[in-house]
């Protein structure tokens, strides 16, 4: 089941209506800012220890809603069915204690408009403990890893307090520390610092050549200069310094300390609601808050809170509203297709696929800026049911298991047979190279294209555009005030941008997969601390650079997750060691290349691939797809590099021999072969 949001812009006319509006949606949050109050106090058993019990039953909003109707009313009696919490609240009631009186304080409200708090409350409660939780179980993850890398390097943490006693009467230096006059000469005087690892205890001077640079040095890089030539001339030194801010970044962050004692980031906080400054949306639930919804007409009506001294609490108003396109496609089934399901939808993302049954379920009344003179928006929640899988697996646990584990599973639910997989090498010049494999051949390969599909998002230019007109924005106003932000509508539009950028990439791979009948997706599985940035500027940079892989990854496979389990299928990640060296066809070491002025240049950001064993010529990326699909079912050869200073691997294929292979030789041999040259003149690959 998957849960999809449809918005519409409400046409709004009079004064009165709009005021009933914002009147709704700021007693939503100032009755909700005191209910949760009050069930904070309950959690804790502040009033009495029995509300802590009480609370402890609750499981979810519905038991959330009974709860607080029995500790907010006198009135209150135990229902037939009978509950363990029910005696220590009938107790407390026969006392005449209660949690607040709902009807004194929050006086002249519709029942309904109480269970929306009560609901609210308690998903805002639960919201907050799950990510509590989250950061629990990171924290400990994170600590463990700062033991076990403790572990790992004995002799750092030997010299380690040597270390903190000079920053203790000296200050940090935090990212410029290599480049700190006092740091360098710290170093040269401690003769413990250069014996560190059992080595001489004397640190070596700058060499004649380095003091001869160090002089034609300006002024403002002799810092830099000079830590450079120190630490060549001390390696020893260099690898402590290097060991010594890894250390600090990642387990000491000592700029964290003021919200967390041991440097990891500050525990999630429970911000109040606000209707200005932090709304808490009011949701109309069909049937009770919101009816006579007509799509196609455009109208519905909606239950609002009255004005004080009304003879009426609530007043059915009726308004038209603009919807989004995608809401147009949900129509009224008749009879309906599924049991509770009263709508059909026919998702444009799987042309040629009938209509799927769907239901409505709620609207959220949102305010853009948080403004009563702002755009007022209903946001429909539809459920969807996901389509028909062969496949047993949840999106869960191929994250959690990795795919080794989702290949068996998948070969188990087929009864032995191979799944139908489609592998995506996510591009730099394009959004990348899918190929389709079924019964262990490829069947249809295909170069994604923005420009391929309608509607296919802002441009990356257009992006880049926006950040750097942001960046000037914010040099001009200055060192940055603390709580104060700037440029708000330009960041969110930019942010904007690149959401809908990622979004309409995603829907993109999961179509074409859908179409070829892929039972799993599989993506590359790439680290770094930006996986989840846009850089616009990636297709103009050069060279080997991260940012250049990483531009899209995060979000994209985020957003490819969500909309393949819409479609009936799964995302697995693989590693993409050397799937972009090894030839997709016989699997020996080949090598990636560009053309520059007619000639090849072999650079590992190529778009060509050649083979020197067997001749084979392709795309690169494309290559790098086909061997995405043999990785996750184990048939690519161990690959291993013993030394990253030197080009040369061992190579072991399947019940063969381990063969070095230097790349030197492989970038000769393709030459010498004659067809990569012929191949940057114009001759087409095979893909």
């Amino acid at each position: 089941m998957s849960t999809k949001a449809f918005t519409a812009r409400l046409i709004v006319e009079s004064p009165e209506a709009r005021d009933a509006l914002w009147r709704t949606h700021r007693l939503y949050n100032e009755c909700l800012r005191f209910v949760l109050r009050h069930m904070h106090k309950m959690k804790r058993g502040e009033a009495d220890p029995r509300y802590g019990e009480i609370f402890g039953a609750i499981r979810n909003s519905q038991h959330a809603t009974a709860v607080m109707e029995a500790v907010t009313d006198l009135r209150w009696k135990p229902k037939k069915d009978p509950k363990p919490w029910h005696t220590p609240a009938a107790a407390l009631i026969a006392e005449g204690k209660l949690l607040f009186d709902r009807w004194k304080e929050l006086p002249g409200l519709p029942g309904r408009f109480h269970r929306k708090l009560w609901e609210g409350a308690y998903q805002a409660m639960d919201s907050h403990k799950e990510l509590m939780a989250l950061w629990v179980s990171a924290h400990q993850e994170w600590q463990k890893a700062r033991a076990e890398w403790e572990a790992e390097n004995p002799e750092y943490m030997k010299v380690r307090p040597a270390l903190e006693a000079f920053e203790r009467e000296h200050g940090q230096a935090a990212k410029r520390r290599q480049r700190w006059h006092k740091w360098l000469a710290f170093m040269r005087a401690d003769p413990r610092l250069a014996a560190w690892r059992g080595g001489k205890a004397l640190a070596n001077p700058i060499s004649d050549q380095g003091q001869q640079r160090l002089r034609r040095a300006r002024r403002n890089k002799r810092n830099k200069v000079e830590s450079e030539e120190f630490f060549n001339a001390n390696p020893e030194l260099k690898e402590l310094d290097k060991l010594h801010g890894y250390y600090q970044r990642e387990y000491v962050r000592p700029w964290a300390k003021k919200r967390n004692p041991d440097g990891f980031r500050h525990r999630p906080t429970f911000t109040e609601p606000s209707p200005e400054k932090h709304p808490f949306w009011y949701q109309f639930k069909k049937g009770e808050t919101y009816k006579a919804l007509d799509l196609q007409a455009g109208t519905i009506s909606l239950q609002l809170l009255a004005p004080e001294g009304a003879k009426r609490a609530a007043l059915w108003t009726t308004f038209a509203f603009r919807p989004d396109p995608r809401l147009r496609l949900i129509q009224k089934a008749n009879p309906p297709l599924k049991e509770k399901f009263t709508y059909a939808f026919a998702d444009p993302a799987f042309p040629g696929q009938p209509a799927r049954p769907a239901e409505i379920r709620g609207a959220k009344l949102i305010f853009r800026r948080a403004q009563p003179d702002g755009a007022i928006y209903l946001s429909f929640t539809c459920d969807v049911p996901d389509l028909d899988s062969r496949l047993s697996i949840l999106q869960k646990s191929c994250d959690k298991y990795g795919a080794k584990w989702a290949c068996k599973k998948a070969m188990s639910d087929l009864g032995g047979q191979q799944p139908v997989t489609c592998a995506v090498d996510l591009g730099l010049r394009h959004l990348g190279a899918a190929t389709v494999r079924r019964d262990g051949k490829i069947v249809r390969a295909r170069l994604l294209r923005e420009e391929d599909q309608p509607g296919k998002g802002p441009a990356l230019p257009a992006i880049a555009g926006h950040k750097r007109a942001l960046a000037k924005g914010r040099r001009k106003r200055g060192k940055p005030i603390a709580g104060e932000e700037s440029f708000i509508e330009l960041q969110r539009h930019t942010d904007k941008m690149g959401e809908d950028r990622f979004k309409k990439g995603a829907r993109r791979i999961v179509a074409f997969a859908r179409e070829n009948g892929a039972d799993l997706i599989i993506l590359e599985k790439l680290g770094g601390d930006r996986r989840g940035a846009l850089i616009p500027d990636a297709e103009r940079e050069r060279g080997i650079n991260r940012a250049l892989v990483l531009w899209n990854r995060g979000n994209l496979a985020k957003w490819v997750k969500q909309l393949a389990a819409d479609a009936g299928m799964r995302v697995v990640e693989v590693h993409p060691y050397m799937t972009s060296q090894l030839c997709s066809r016989c699997g020996a070491m080949g090598a990636r290349f560009s053309a520059k002025e007619g000639l090849p240049a072999f650079e590992p950001v190529g778009k060509l691939f050649a083979c020197p064993d067997c001749g084979y010529l392709a795309n690169a990326d494309h290559n790098a797809s086909v061997n995405l699909h043999k990785r996750f079912f184990g048939e690519l050869p161990e690959v291993q590099r013993p030394n990253r200073d030197k080009r040369v691997f061992r190579v072991t294929p399947d019940d063969q021999p381990t063969v070095e292979v230097d790349m030197a030789d492989v970038e000769k041999r393709i030459l010498a072969r004659g067809r990569a040259d012929d191949l940057c003149r114009g001759k087409r690959t095979p893909f």
